[in-house]
């Protein structure tokens, strides 16, 4: 994982406890972690995964988060996604 890998899932990780923190009646936005992650998408250099490039694109965090954790690769533990591809 590149350095700019590593501070993206800091960046994921401390959206996911902004939300927890919120949604825990605890003052919070996570306007400054969106704006972050979206500046730091765009940092990432042309050959980078594009499956990374593609969740961040999307705001899929929490598929980038996991794939960036190496679970699945980014497969959704839940359905609704709509990123889903060919497999193999």
């Amino acid at each position: 994982m590149t350095s700019l890998e590593s501070e993206i899932l800091r960046e994921l990780v401390r959206l996911d406890e902004t939300v927890a923190d919120m949604a825990a009646g605890r003052a919070g936005s996570v306007l400054p972690v969106t704006r972050r992650l979206d500046e730091l998408a765009r940092l990432l250099p042309a050959e980078a995964n594009p499956q990374l490039v593609h969740y961040l694109r999307k705001h899929s965090y929490g598929k980038a988060r996991l794939f960036l954790e190496g679970n699945g690769e980014g497969e959704p533990t839940a359905p609704g996604g709509h990123c889903e591809g060919p497999r193999g």
